[in-house]
């Protein structure tokens, strides 16, 4: 049926297998890997990307699943999750020869967040009050945090949303860093190839659920960490100290 280009039969079919014996880990993970490729077919490809993830949720050490979603995530221009997921299938199966397509993805993340436009992140004029912005922030929070999501999916989604709102407004907070990002030579020291965390730009300052707490639970405002303008400022040049 595949292979005669009927594609809503063969999902319905496969859907017929998975039913048979819905516990066995192992086989179905194989069988979503097939129901992902059908959906990239279709040009369907956030249906891809859920199978995919069901595929290598099923069985982790599936090395092929991990490469398929990396490649649907690349199409979807999600550079984190495809530079990650090329990590894990090359760990897991170094015989795929990655490393080329893992360094694309870390440039792609890197070209990425050097242009991202936090302006645009929080749907505010670039000649925003403070008041705006600290606006701006709460309403764009509000509808995209993580715990207001209803399935695993969007939730997926809604955390990478709201991860780039905490950033964006972790930047056009701080007078500072708003100004060196205006300039042009703001850098937030993220390294793609560190695998680290996903915390604020520039390390240190607040958490999200602590910005979240300030305007939604009580709190003041801390200091957070602050970067020297461009070029400037005093301290030794050439050197950036990093917080324990």
């Amino acid at each position: 049926m595949f292979k005669e280009g009927k594609l809503d039969e063969t999902l319905v079919k496969y859907d017929e297998i998975i039913a048979l014996d819905p516990y066995n880990r192992f086989f179905n993970s194989k069988i979503y890997g097939n129901m992902s490729t059908i959906y990239i077919k279709k040009s369907d490809l956030k249906s891809a990307l859920k199978y995919a993830t069901k595929s290598v949720d099923f069985d982790k050490k599936f090395a092929k699943g991990f490469f398929k979603r990396a490649e649907i995530n690349t199409m979807l221009e999600n550079w984190d999750d495809a530079e990650r997921d090329y990590r894990t299938a090359n760990g897991i199966d170094s015989t795929l020869n990655l490393q080329g397509k893992i360094k694309e993805a870390q440039k792609k993340v890197k070209d990425y967040k050097k242009n991202r436009d936090f302006y645009k992140v929080l749907e505010v004029d670039r000649n925003a009050t403070k008041s705006e912005i600290n606006k701006a922030f709460r309403k764009q929070s509000l509808a995209w945090h993580p715990d207001k999501q209803n399935d695993a999916e969007s939730k997926r989604e809604a955390e990478k949303k709201y991860q780039e709102i905490r950033d964006a407004y972790e930047v056009l907070k701080d007078p500072k860093k708003k100004q060196q990002f205006d300039n042009g030579c703001y850098d937030d020291g993220s390294d793609p190839s560190s695998g680290g965390g996903g915390g604020f730009p520039g390390g240190g300052g607040m958490g999200g659920g602590d910005i979240f707490q300030m305007f939604f639970g009580g709190g003041g405002m801390g200091g957070g960490h602050q970067q020297q303008n461009c070029g400037g400022g005093g301290g030794f040049p050439g050197f950036k100290f990093s917080r324990g």
